[in-house]
């Protein structure tokens, strides 16, 4: 999950509520202030490596089972990963704020992948952007 600090509380359950709509085929719960990303596959562990950029990088989707981007906002000037408590080192460890610009609107591109040993994979990207489209580059 990638959130906004500034967002009420609940918000988290708002984007549960959308990753299960039906006809939801993005694998994201995405609320204005709230992305929550769901797993591909039936895995107890996922491997999240999460970058942020001062601008759209290209979409470099080969090698990716998916590949969507959505709008994200942020009302604090902060988007972080929430910290997993009792978690392993990077799980733990407190996350950057992906907020490179502060406030404002940015995209979050999410990247997944399943490994031939069965291990899930995912990429997330946060850049600057005013777009408020849904895309999938890949799917």
């Amino acid at each position: 999950m990638v959130t906004d600090s500034a967002d009420d509380e609940g918000t988290g359950e708002d984007a549960m509520d959308e990753l299960y709509k039906k006809g939801n085929e993005t694998g994201l719960g995405v609320t204005p202030g709230t992305v929550l990303v769901g797993h591909a596959a039936d895995v107890s562990d996922v491997c999240i490596t999460v970058k942020a950029f001062r601008k759209a990088p290209p979409p470099r989707t080969a090698g990716w089972d998916s590949v969507h981007e959505v709008p994200i906002s942020s009302r604090s000037g902060t988007l972080t990963v929430p910290e997993k408590d009792g978690g392993e080192v990077g799980a733990g460890a407190p996350m950057p704020n992906l907020a490179i610009k502060g406030k404002g609107r940015y995209r979050l591109r999410v990247y997944v992948r399943v490994t031939k040993g069965g291990e899930e994979e995912h990429l997330v990207v946060v850049f600057p952007g005013r777009s408020r489209k849904q895309l999938a580059l890949k799917s």
